[in-house]
């Protein structure tokens, strides 16, 4: 499944990139502070798993944002990691933004995503906070 992690700020990508590169270096994720790379990113109907921050410039939010990704893809995935999060109908769950590290974050991205569902990441991974999920 095609990963992607969009945050406002440089610092967190390079933070999630270090914690990630900890328990695996050669795993695959795009990651971007630009919204607009993941909404080209997740064209088509490939499974994509997307990790926002829920802040950006205005008008960009990580709720806007899965918006605009869930309607390009309504087989994408779409987590808030944020402080200080919001959601939304496209919003599949708050993955909570630990003080200080993202060992939380690089548990999940290096974990087994293929063919995983919101509740399937919420068993294994209570902290999750799972929102919306209908089955097909």
């Amino acid at each position: 499944m095609k990963t992607i992690i969009v945050q406002r700020h440089s610092h967190n990508l390079i933070g999630i990139q270090e914690h990630i590169a900890e328990i695996d270096e050669n795993i695959d994720i795009f990651y971007t502070s630009n919204p607009r790379d993941v909404l080209r990113r997740v064209r088509g109907n490939d499974p994509v798993f997307v990790v926002s921050g829920q802040v950006f410039d205005y008008p960009t939010s990580g709720t806007n944002l899965a918006r605009a990704v869930k309607s390009i893809n309504p087989h994408a995935l779409f987590f808030i990691y944020s402080v200080m999060p919001e959601w939304n109908e496209s919003v599949d769950g708050i993955i909570p933004k630990e003080d200080g590290t993202h060992s939380l974050l690089a548990r999940i991205l290096t974990s087994n995503l293929e063919d995983i569902t919101p509740v399937d990441l919420g068993l294994a991974f209570p902290e999750v906070r799972i929102l919306a999920y209908a089955p097909e």
